[in-house]
Order: C-alpha cells, then structure tokens, then sequence
C-alpha cells in the first residue's frame, strides 16, 4: 500500500497526459501551453507523429494526400514552430524529428509517403 501510494504521489507531480492532433495549429499552441504551466519551459521535442498509407499515386485520392501532409510534414512544422520562439529565448534546445526510413526503402510505391519523408528530410 505504501508503495502505491507514493507511485501515484510521483505520477499526479511528474506526469501529464496531453493529446493534440499536430496538423491543427491551435491545439498544439494549447498542449505546449499546459506543458509549459506544468513543467516550466520546453527544452526537448520529439516530432514523432505519423500515419502511413501505402497506395499508388494514381490510386490516393487527393483528401489522403491531404492528410497524409498535414500530419506528417505540417504537425512536424507546426509543433516545431511552436516550441522554437521559447527555445530561442532560453538560448537552448533540442528537437528531433523522426522519420520513416523504411518509407523510402520498403514502400517505394509510395510516391506521396515518399515526398512527405524527402521533405521532412530537408525540413531537419
């Protein structure tokens, strides 16, 4: 019991759980903005966020490729974005922005997939 009670005493004071969807500008200034109150300034950030779809270009409908953007180049900006202007001001930080390799390599058929990781790629 002891135990339990000093692991919930450690997750209530050293933990939060926030959810933002990355291609939606507001809800990441909103989720950084509680992480700040909570922690204080952000110094790390790892742009982790993706979805995956694997079909011909002549096969993706445009609102796929939509998405597909969105969330895996435009999140990766936008919470990069986001964080940079505090960075800045504290002279230090890190992001790190993870991509899909295997994007390039084992979905080659993937030509939207492809583009998102390519740009992702110059964008780092």
């Amino acid at each position: 019991m002891r135990l339990r009670s000093k692991f919930e005493t450690i997750k209530l004071s050293r933990h939060l759980g926030l959810m933002a969807d990355v291609a939606n500008e507001e809800e990441v200034i909103k989720v950084v903005n509680a992480a700040e109150q909570w922690f204080g300034p952000v110094n790390v950030v790892v742009n982790a966020a993706g979805i995956n779809q694997d079909s011909l270009l002549v096969r993706t409908k445009t609102s796929e490729m939509l998405r597909l953007l969105n969330t895996n180049l435009l999140g990766t900006m936008i919470t990069t974005k986001t964080v940079l202007r505090s960075m800045l001001h504290q002279k230090e930080g890190c992001i790190i922005n993870i991509g899909k390799l295997l994007v390039l390599v084992i979905l080659s058929s993937s030509f939207v997939q492809i583009s998102i990781q390519l740009s992702l790629k110059l964008f780092t």
